[in-house]
């Protein structure tokens, strides 16, 4: 904000796209984990959530208190003009159209980083739900074993002829 108008206690633009990157770079770490470390790697990836989630809380904050500021310049634009006034009136209108435009912008960085915090936990919760916990070579021992004693079952009912 560079105009005549701006304050120095209005915001920088917000720029999320490091933090986002960093949330990709967790997701992949995520998705490419092996069995033995994705615990590990979510519980990481997790603790970059919550870092991020930390920094969206800051950028409302920091929103919020700009549009009270700016409820107070509109109060003050529908108070009484005089000639010495009207200027600082007219350029704290001014200065109200790019704060909108940037809390827009803050707004849209926010959602930016929401929808990377997402897609974190996302990947987390279905990596975890992937991970098959019981090898094949068991789960196919366990089910021929099965398969037997349901033969064993049968084979018994067939025997009864024998008590006739």
């Amino acid at each position: 904000l560079l105009q005549s108008w701006a304050k120095d206690t209005d915001p920088d633009p917000a720029d999320v796209e490091g933090d986002v990157q960093e949330l990709k770079k967790c997701r992949n770490v995520i998705d490419e984990a092996d069995t033995f470390n994705i615990f590990r790697t979510s519980a990481e990836g997790f603790s970059g959530v919550k870092e991020k989630v930390g920094i969206c809380r800051d950028m409302i904050a920091s929103s919020h208190s700009f549009a009270e500021d700016c409820n107070g310049t509109i109060d003050s634009f529908l108070g009484v003009w005089d000639v010495r006034t009207a200027m600082d009136k007219i350029l704290e209108m001014c200065r109200l159209v790019s704060l909108g435009k940037m809390m827009q912008q803050i707004a849209e960085e926010i959602m930016k980083l929401v929808r990377a915090n997402i897609a974190v936990m996302r990947a987390a919760k279905d990596r975890i739900k992937s991970i098959d916990l019981v090898p094949d070579s068991i789960e196919d021992a366990v089910e021929s074993v099965k398969d037997k004693l349901d033969d064993m079952k049968d084979f018994g009912k067939k025997m009864k002829f024998w008590e006739k």
